[in-house]
């Protein structure tokens, strides 16, 4: 994979957008369950997130090289 500086939301737009599809539903499908499913396995729309869910979604950006630069 090669990396490209993501400085704009250009950038990041044309980066998602270089992504295989079933790559895009992967991360929405990991940000998702980070974002509404509790460990039982049920939905909470007022979830409380912390750093841990933060930090998957990041590494399930970054692994596929959606990593914003300065």
């Amino acid at each position: 994979m090669q990396k490209k500086p993501i400085r704009t939301e250009a950038d990041l737009d044309a980066a998602i957008d270089a992504l295989p599809i079933d790559e895009c539903r992967e991360i929405v499908k990991q940000i998702a369950t980070q974002w509404y499913v509790m460990r039982d396995g049920t939905l909470d729309l007022d979830k409380e997130l912390g750093s841990a869910h933060l930090e998957t979604v990041t590494q399930a950006l970054t692994s596929r090289g959606i990593y914003p630069t300065e």
